[in-house]
């Protein structure tokens, strides 16, 4: 009882407390960019202590990406499973009674020092996360205006090249090589401004236009191993030794840490002949837009581009896929052997070599390589990322 009573002061305190702490904060951050935004009235789309948006009242829609991403990955619950447990049934309703004190804060006015028509940027529509990542969309001139959040993982800077030899420009030059991306510029106080891409949510493809698209995704891939002839100081091998250090310190589920344990010598001793090629380091559905059936990658921010073994990418978005979107058809459709020729390529193994253990490497490879470079898990976190896939490997 007295475990609950504490559990539960817990709760409170972070659902009012903190919650409203950060809130104010990225409030107070939103109007200091209020300059950048058009005069008027905005509406919340979304107030949380992570994320908010704002859409100014003459903009009827905002972009069909954007609603995808807000709606698939910020709206719905982090864990099914987790529904009916306590803890989570008193965060529901502390956030029926926060709801009920914000009805009159439905609206938000911003009136800056400048007309509309003197404004370098004149969004309406403005997202902030607490992580300092802010998108300013300016839906009149098809426009997003783009400031990147900063990583703060200590373990990314073991694996940057210097500066002078591959900073982010070079690295997304490269990329934009293979990929389509977004024109981009840089501007004042550390926005870059890029056009607004009208396309297609990956979301909303069917099935095997998802599968053609990753296919798709492994070609270019494969065009750029191929032709990517400059030799980093750091290998793939240093980049999966780094992971297996990682993992065994950090998984504390004995089942899933003997099975890790069980393919390092494996995959170390492939890892030896793999290249790596510039990369975008977090390649999921919502960063990603679909043009004319062809993929369009977005979100290059500096500390999402980074060497990487050619595969990395499309296993990336295949695994993001069951993790964030508990969508197991791509996946699914990988382990049954429907990608082996392009993966089995960009691997540098051969094709008829190619079973369900390798293809499990590769995804473990993945989530190694993710927590080794910093890029979107933690250390801590290499168990929660991988989860899904060790279920159906044990199924």
């Amino acid at each position: 009882m007295l475990r609950k009573i504490k559990i539960l002061a817990t709760v409170i305190y972070q659902e009012f407390w903190e919650w409203n702490k950060n809130l104010t904060q990225l409030k107070s951050e939103l109007l200091q960019y209020g300059d950048y935004l058009e005069n008027g009235k905005y509406e919340w789309l979304i107030m949380s202590s992570s994320l908010i948006v704002v859409k100014h009242e003459r903009i009827e829609n905002i972009p069909a990406t954007l609603q995808t991403t807000l709606t698939e990955f910020w709206e719905k619950p982090k864990d099914k499973n987790l529904n009916k447990r306590f803890i989570v049934k008193i965060r529901d309703l502390l956030a029926t009674i926060r709801n009920v004190f914000r009805k009159n804060s439905t609206y938000l006015t911003i009136s800056s020092n400048f007309h509309n028509e003197n404004k370098d940027v004149n969004a309406q529509i403005a997202l902030l996360r607490a992580n300092g990542k802010i998108l300013l969309f300016d839906i009149d001139k098809d426009l997003v205006y783009i400031k990147f959040a900063q990583n703060t993982s200590t373990n990314s800077n073991k694996f940057k090249q210097p500066e002078d030899q591959w900073d982010h420009t070079m690295m997304r030059q490269e990329i934009g090589r293979y990929f389509s991306l977004p024109i981009e510029k840089k501007i004042l106080d550390s926005f870059y401004q890029q056009d607004l891409v009208h396309g297609f949510a990956f979301s909303d493809c069917s099935f095997s236009e998802r599968l053609q698209i990753v296919k798709e995704i492994c070609l270019s891939s494969s065009k750029m191993a191929e032709n990517f002839m400059f030799k980093p100081k750091i290998t793939a091998f240093d980049i999966m030794k780094e992971g297996f250090s990682l993992a065994l310190l950090n998984v504390n589920q004995p089942e899933m840490l003997e099975y890790i344990s069980s393919r390092q010598q494996a995959i170390l001793m492939l890892s030896k002949s793999w290249k790596i090629i510039p990369s975008h380091c977090d390649l999921t559905a919502h960063n990603l837009t679909i043009l004319d059936k062809h993929p369009v990658l977005l979100d290059l921010a500096p500390h999402k581009v980074g060497f990487l073994p050619p595969f990395f990418v499309p296993m990336c978005l295949i695994h993001s896929e069951v993790k964030e979107y508990d969508r197991l058809d791509l996946v699914e459709a990988f382990l049954d052997g429907k990608l082996d020729f392009e993966f089995s390529f960009l691997s540098g193994l051969e094709k008829n070599s190619f079973d369900k253990d390798m293809r499990i490497d590769l995804l473990l490879s993945e989530t190694l390589a993710l927590a080794a470079t910093g890029n979107k898990i933690s250390p801590q976190n290499i168990h929660y990322w991988f989860k899904p896939i060790f279920d159906l490997v044990k199924n």
